[in-house]
């Protein structure tokens, strides 16, 4: 057997102290009731809880109410909400079918024995939602309506200082294995911790870098454009183009040509004289 070792927790102390010192529920009597205006609507089972309450003045306190099974499955979420870690008892699924008497008997037992495991648990006796679910109203009391709303709007404890009870602490049982690995996690958050700041220090900077690196290279830019303009003015100016002679009208072979033609064409003197 694993050696184990007792921690207490410190979480949320109730505002008033419980004066519960225990209780008793009896769960019996379940009628069908009609919904809707002139109970023309769907019917439905309640179950009429009784509790005894014994106080630590040793007076007694008596409750009545009646809540329908959805009510118990609403409890139970609350308790499993409020108190992680803690075994909350399960509850049937309720599934949808003719209701039969001895179907309600049936589901009478175990919702009987679902109270009575929460009844001894001291967490479950002082949580204000259980004390509102035996004492305030009717199911369709606008008291108790409100109380479930605000039951179904909780979120789920992450953390067991948002735990709430009279005594203000949480006890919790640690076996040495996972005591040993608990201190490991603990060592370990401390070492990362100092890598995980250094690297969030150095994306800082690297942010930093990059766009001085991206300002710079558009610089460099700029001055590759002045840079290639003044080259380009420079090696255009030194260009001239060339200089090319107009042809001859006539080239010497051509005015040969029509020198004999002139010649061929002119006619012969004849010596004469008017």
């Amino acid at each position: 057997m694993e050696d184990t070792h007792l921690d207490i927790f410190a979480c949320k102390q109730l505002k008033t102290a419980s004066n519960i010192e225990s209780m008793s529920i009896k769960v019996c009597s379940p009628q069908i009731r009609s919904a809707g205006l002139f109970g023309l609507g769907s019917s439905f089972t309640v179950y009429k809880v009784i509790t005894e309450q014994t106080n630590k003045d040793k007076s007694v306190s008596c409750f009545e109410v009646f809540r329908r099974f959805s009510e118990f499955a609403w409890i139970r979420s609350v308790l499993h909400k409020c108190y992680p870690g803690r075994f909350v008892p399960s509850l049937f699924k309720k599934r949808s079918s003719k209701t039969t008497k001895y179907k309600q008997q049936k589901r009478l037992l175990f919702i009987q024995q679902f109270v009575d495991d929460l009844a001894i648990n001291r967490d479950f006796m002082e949580c204000p939602y259980f004390q509102a679910f035996l004492q305030k109203g009717d199911s369709q009391s606008k008291e108790f309506q409100k109380i479930v709303k605000k039951g179904k709007d909780l979120k789920d404890i992450r953390h067991v200082e948002h735990i709430v009870n009279s005594r203000g602490q949480v006890e919790g049982s640690i076996n040495t294995e996972n005591q040993k690995f608990l201190d490991d996690c603990n060592q370990y958050s401390s070492r990362a911790e100092y890598f995980y700041n250094n690297l969030k220090r150095l994306s800082k900077q690297l942010v930093i870098d990059l766009d001085n690196m991206s300002s710079t290279l558009y610089d460099m830019g700029d001055q590759y454009k002045g840079l290639f303009e003044v080259t380009n003015k420079i090696s255009n100016s030194g260009k001239q183009d060339p200089v090319v002679p107009s042809p001859p009208l006539y080239s010497d072979s051509s005015r040969n040509s029509m020198k004999l033609t002139c010649d061929s064409t002119t006619p012969p003197s004849t010596g004469a004289t008017t």
